[in-house]
């Protein structure tokens, strides 16, 4: 005799779409602050690219014994504030915009001695092992 069409069993169980939904749970616990990470990881690049490009604008500036002062640039990335002081030390800082836990209130500096020597800092902490992941290569924290 063959089995009734109605006696079959179709889908899935309570206890199976529980273990499902469990596991999802379990992943996204661990993806979301790793996502974080690594936002602010890109916006920290990016940052530094936008202010590592201003440094021809820099140099030509000291080089030609001009002062300039460009403030509250605002990009995706970064409130860019540029200095030249042709006879000290010239900045272009990032203050990091649209930001998450990680990058908020915190900025990327690049220096230029009188001396035409360049040097990175950054705000982010270096002690917290929260921030230190994020410093680029070449940059000092505080």
């Amino acid at each position: 005799m063959g089995k009734n069409k109605a006696n079959t069993q179709q889908g899935f169980t309570l206890i199976e779409l529980m273990v499902v939904v469990a596991i999802i749970g379990i992943l996204a616990s661990i993806a979301v602050p790793e996502y974080a990470k690594y936002q602010a990881k890109t916006k920290v690049s990016a940052g530094l690219t936008e202010i590592t490009t201003a440094k021809a604008l820099i140099e030509t500036a000291a080089l030609s014994q001009q002062d300039l002062a460009l403030a509250n640039t605002i990009s995706e990335h970064c409130e860019l504030d540029i200095d030249v002081d042709a006879e000290d030390v010239s900045t272009a800082v990032c203050t990091f915009q649209n930001t998450n836990t990680f990058t908020e209130d915190h900025t990327i500096t690049n220096t230029r001695t009188a001396a035409g020597i360049w040097s990175c800092t950054t705000t982010l902490e270096t002690n917290e092992a929260d921030d230190a992941f994020l410093i680029p290569s070449g940059c000092t924290g505080s």
